[in-house]
């Protein structure tokens, strides 16, 4: 929580957008918070203002607390005796505040809040003063059919996804690659599961080693990895990847590169500095690579 403002004086009126977290906190995290949890994932903030905050802004944060204050003000004189669903109403919204302070929402639980914060403005008796102007149905369609569009491909897209996991697990090279070109379609060049197809097809490579697929396949993870750095929310991690593929595929110089922008991406990541140590004293870069592995150590590395 102490390090988010940070981040959020670097984008204060838009954010840094949605899904992003992740990456974005890499660049800012402190060697302190990395050396006392070297392998915590930060995926958000655990805090949904602070959420709300980094990804939109000053006015997310703000939409964010008022859509409270407009739910409970719809209510505020309301006779409970004569709608006791308020009482619910009011104890849900309660409920899911205090709960988002050590929580960051969810799709489903975003669900829930809106849906409680809409019943506790429609449940406010009012009468429409003459000439009150009022948004049409058919103009609520619209935006209406703008989420179903994409709820009905997201769902798609993971199914597709899954069919590469099963198609891993049975070896199966054909179906992988029918399953990952389906998916990539599908995604329309917005981001999916790239990093994890990179590790499937990874996973496929060493299963078919000896097989004439297996440097296809291989060419694949990298391809995919490739994909998830250039628009995956787990960038540094893409990075890492395309380094340790780039082993496999015994492009040295091309691995070290590409530890570096792991490094980049996140630099008080002691993995990044640890796999460009080995990489380094591979190369008999010594110096440098015990340079690499000291900085590694001084993030929460620890030999085995």
């Amino acid at each position: 929580w102490k390090e988010c403002p940070g981040l959020i004086a670097k984008h204060p009126i838009f954010g840094e957008g949605p899904d992003v977290f992740a990456g974005e906190f890499r660049k800012v995290q402190s060697a302190e918070l990395s050396r006392r949890f070297p392998d915590f994932y930060n995926e958000t903030p655990h805090n949904a203002l602070l959420d709300a905050a980094c990804a939109q802004g000053f006015p997310g944060a703000l939409i964010f607390i008022g859509l409270f204050a407009v739910a409970w003000r719809a209510g505020w004189n309301a006779d409970f005796r004569q709608n006791p669903i308020r009482t619910g109403l009011n104890a849900a919204l309660l409920g899911i505040l205090v709960s988002s302070m050590f929580a960051s929402l969810t799709l489903v639980t975003s669900l829930y809040l809106w849906m409680a914060a809409g019943l506790a403005v429609a449940l406010t008796p009012r009468t429409a003063s003459p000439g009150e102007w009022r948004i049409p149905r058919l103009a609520l369609a619209v935006p209406a059919l703008a989420l179903l569009i994409p709820a009905v491909l997201l769902p798609r897209q993971d199914a597709l996804w899954a069919d590469l996991e099963h198609a891993v697990e049975t070896n199966d090279f054909a179906a992988a690659r029918t399953a990952y070109s389906s998916a990539a379609t599908a995604a329309g060049g917005r981001p999916g599961d790239e990093l994890g197809a990179s590790r499937e097809w990874a996973t496929l490579g060493r299963a078919i080693a000896n097989s004439p697929d297996a440097p296809t396949t291989w060419k694949l993870a990298a391809d995919a990895a490739a994909r998830a750095e250039s628009n995956g929310e787990e960038r540094f991690s893409a990075a890492y990847q395309a380094s340790v593929l780039q082993v496999a595929l015994g492009n040295l110089a091309g691995a070290e590169a590409q530890s570096r922008e792991a490094i980049r991406l996140a630099p008080n990541w002691y993995k990044a500095h640890l796999l460009r140590s080995q990489l380094l004293g591979y190369m008999g870069r010594n110096q440098e690579s015990a340079q690499e592995a000291d900085l590694s150590a001084r993030l929460g590395w620890r030999k085995p």
